[in-house]
């Protein structure tokens, strides 16, 4: 016997929520040129140098105003040696900087030192270190479950939010609800990078964020399969799937969205529609 239907449907018409400038700096290559305007042209960036890394880590790892203890300043120069040119290697590394102690510092940097080689395969590593290092475990479980959104979705704060406590992944503690800790959560992950801030208001707060690429396949890999992404085609070969997020419905959407809801009602969790 199947079980009664339980779950939320989220209909997300993330295409209509910024203008395409917004989006250009989230886009492939190959969109972009799509796009490509009569006197436009795809400029290629080089990777960063040494100190530009280390700038970048500066700036996650310390407040602005901080003096930054000549030891600590030995130990971020030695690892922007090692992050390849890669902004987002850098904003990683330090995000996980930020508030830790110099024996901190240097477990961190002799694990990159231990683990990262030159394989090119620097960037995943040093996600799943910022991954392995996330505290409390529920964290880790909120981080996963952002990746039921699609690449390139940009998603607002209290929706994650709000799918985070539907979840049950919340819990109250020390006198703040479940909303103050699912913001703490989120400012966590941005510290981290794992998250990224696409647009801002006039006042400067958050709109929307993403992941990016690299990191939203390290939150898939977290998933595994329970969750997936469909056309509006049933797809009867998925069993365990909990989440399910259809990118496009097409001109029978309502046709297609019922169809899809009565196959799967009995073990979904969570069906969102992005059209």
């Amino acid at each position: 016997m199947r079980r009664p239907r339980s779950g939320m449907i989220s209909k997300m018409p993330y295409w209509e929520l910024v203008p395409f400038e917004a989006m250009a700096s989230l886009l492939p290559r190959e969109v972009i040129r799509f796009f490509h305007c009569k006197n436009a042209s795809v400029h290629k960036l080089k990777s960063l140098s040494e100190d530009n890394c280390w700038t970048i880590i500066k700036a996650k790892a310390f407040r602005e105003g901080d003096i930054i203890p000549p030891e600590f300043e030995a130990v971020g120069k030695n690892i922007a040696k090692r992050c390849q040119g890669l902004p987002l290697a850098a904003k990683v590394v330090g995000g996980m900087f930020l508030d830790k102690s110099k024996d901190e510092w240097l477990s961190i940097q002799d694990t990159w030192l231990s683990n990262f080689g030159g394989d090119g395969n620097t960037i995943s590593k040093i996600l799943k270190l910022s991954f392995d290092r996330l505290s409390p475990p529920s964290l880790k479980k909120c981080f996963a479950c952002c990746s039921i959104f699609p690449k390139h979705v940009l998603v607002a704060r209290k929706t994650l939010v709000e799918l985070w406590m539907a979840e049950g992944l919340l819990r109250a503690d020390q006198g703040n609800d479940m909303e103050s800790v699912g913001n703490k959560y989120f400012n966590l992950l941005l510290q981290n990078s794992l998250l990224q801030v696409v647009e801002r208001d006039e006042d400067g707060n958050m709109k929307f964020c993403n992941m990016h690429d690299l990191v939203h396949d390290l939150a898939c890999s977290v998933l595994g399969t329970t969750s997936i992404w469909t056309n509006g085609n049933v797809l009867d070969e998925i069993y365990q799937a909990r989440y399910i997020t259809v990118e496009s419905l097409g001109s029978r959407a309502k046709k297609k969205k019922q169809n899809m809801l009565g196959h799967y009602s009995w073990k979904v969790k969570l069906f969102i529609t992005c059209c």
